[in-house]
């Protein structure tokens, strides 16, 4: 967004994905340490930013919802078309029927 030429340059030859996936701060859980060292107020703003950027340099920003951990790793693998993977998973399960991606039990 600083208008250098520069930056449209970087973003096609350095694109990893077509997809970003962003998580909204959630005040119920969020806290500051020594790697996140901005208060609640800059991370609305940061987040702001970043959703209203990310679709300006051609990425299709996906929200992450509120649900637990494998739900939302699943969401991820789902939006990614990795459906195949989990088939292939399926077939590479161990004796005990843990997969070794997930740790959860593959029907």
């Amino acid at each position: 967004m600083t208008g250098e030429p520069v930056l449209e340059r970087m973003t096609a030859a350095h694109r990893y994905n077509g997809s970003v996936f962003l998580t909204p701060p959630r005040p119920e859980i969020y806290t500051t340490d020594p790697e996140r060292r901005h208060g609640f107020e800059e991370a609305v703003a940061e987040y702001d930013r970043l959703a209203a950027t990310y679709p300006t340099l051609g990425y299709e920003v996906v929200i992450l919802p509120k649900i637990g951990v494998a739900e939302r790793a699943d969401f991820i693998l789902d939006c990614l078309g990795a459906r195949a993977f989990r088939v292939r998973l399926k077939h590479s399960v161990g004796s005990n029927g843990v997969g070794w991606s997930t740790g959860r039990r593959v029907s």
